[in-house]
């Protein structure tokens, strides 16, 4: 028997018409995924909803399964506590416009992320905002006042990470 303490992964993956959802293992999930890739069955899907499942911490939430911002930094291979507030910046802009499907993202998303993940945002937003803007191209402003979507290059940057099991290029 299992022991209900062990944590799982799951994948749900949208495209077209078709939805696929795999739980299990982190290795069987990775495995089935790959497969599913080599295949060609993935050529143009939405990514997916990271989701994490754990036996309970002690908290009541048993077994309870939530989409969450810590499956995704998980899968990037980020420890929100010793990454840098542009990476974060990204994979929260992601977050919200990939995996959450909305338009575009606010400073007040986020500080929410920020606040979620344990993690103080910088002193001020604005200007990491304008370094990911100026210097890397990965933000830009949205349709709306206060609001930002990822460019594609910033959109790569973090796919990229996906798809390299959550290494940098530098550690690639």
């Amino acid at each position: 028997m299992a022991n209900s303490r062990t944590a799982s992964t799951s994948i749900k993956i949208t495209a077209s018409s078709t939805q696929i959802e795999l739980t299990g293992s982190r290795e069987f999930v990775q495995a089935n995924l790959a497969a599913l890739r080599e295949s060609g069955a993935l050529k143009r899907c939405v990514p997916p909803v990271f989701q994490q499942r754990s036996g309970g911490n002690g908290n009541g939430d048993r077994g309870r399964s939530r989409t969450t911002i810590d499956g995704l930094l998980d899968s990037l291979g980020m420890d929100p506590r010793r990454s840098t507030a542009t990476d974060l910046i990204l994979a929260f802009g992601y977050y919200v416009t990939v995996v959450q499907r909305r338009p575009s993202f606010t400073v007040e998303d986020l500080e929410f992320h920020f606040a979620t993940t344990g993690v103080r945002a910088p002193r001020s937003l604005a200007n990491s905002l304008g370094t990911l803007k100026r210097k890397q191209n990965a933000v830009t402003p949205g349709d709306r006042r206060g609001t930002y979507q990822l460019t594609s290059q910033g959109r790569l940057q973090i796919e990229s990470r996906l798809r390299d099991g959550g290494r940098t290029p530098r550690e690639a």
